[in-house]
């Protein structure tokens, strides 16, 4: 069984729904410490063919609360700010509508960024018409005193994982020595996002973006092409 964890993250770069999608199960990290000027809570959008860094405001965000007591500021101008500019700016979008649904639906889920952000994952699943199984770290019987690769490894063991899969960045994090002593395989996955081609009515490419400026541009069918677009390495690579 192939398994993957990471924090939630609110609507993220198409590398994050390509982990997800490659995996069996998909594991929200939420009862971790929230990072400050992390992805958590923002990421990039495009206004006026330029790339814009956006955040869901937060009540009192800090690295001693977990993710998942982090609530969103719901009554905030900003966030209505930020409805309104997506609406603006991507108003030539032709798939705008479907869009707008998700974002509000996600947001209208819950007061806390980890429900909220999570939410954005699944909704884009449905969306697409992938069937996912997503589940929380909160929801395990592992105790968030294990930190690292200790406790991603206890994790795997408890859900049967065969397999885990980390984005590249964990080869400086994780051991393949240590999660083969425990009977698992190491495995990372490398978005291709030259291959994710696709434009707004300028013809401008922008890459890595939010999946908000994909799910604007691109019908469903194409979005799932998208999710193929990565390639799986080895810890050794």
């Amino acid at each position: 069984m192939k398994l993957a964890i990471m924090q939630p993250y609110f609507f993220p770069y198409i590398g994050y729904y390509q982990l997800a999608n490659a995996v069996d199960e998909f594991v929200f990290l939420d009862d971790v410490s929230f990072i400050k000027k992390g992805w958590i809570h923002r990421n990039r959008i495009r206004i006026h063919d330029e790339e814009y860094l956006f955040s869901i405001p937060l009540i009192g965000a800090s690295q001693n609360r977990l993710i998942s007591e982090t609530r969103i500021a719901k009554d905030s101008q900003v966030l209505g700010k930020f409805l309104k500019t997506l609406q603006q700016s991507y108003c030539d979008a032709p798939f705008i509508r479907q869009a707008l649904t998700l974002i509000n639906e996600a947001l209208s889920t819950s007061d806390r960024i980890s429900e909220v952000a999570a939410k954005s994952i699944e909704l884009v699943f449905q969306y697409l018409d992938l069937p996912k199984t997503l589940s929380k770290s909160s929801s395990t019987d592992q105790s968030p005193a294990l930190k690292g690769a200790a406790r991603i490894i206890s994790i795997c063991k408890e859900k049967g994982a065969t397999t885990y899969f980390n984005p590249p960045g964990g080869k400086d994090l994780y051991s393949e020595k240590e999660f083969l002593k425990n009977h698992i395989e190491l495995r990372f996955l490398k978005p291709c996002l030259e291959k994710i081609i696709y434009s707004d009515s300028k013809g401008k490419q922008m890459v890595g973006l939010s999946m908000i400026d994909i799910l604007m541009w691109n019908p469903p069918e194409k979005i799932r092409s998208f999710l193929d677009h990565c390639k799986e390495e080895r810890a050794a690579e």
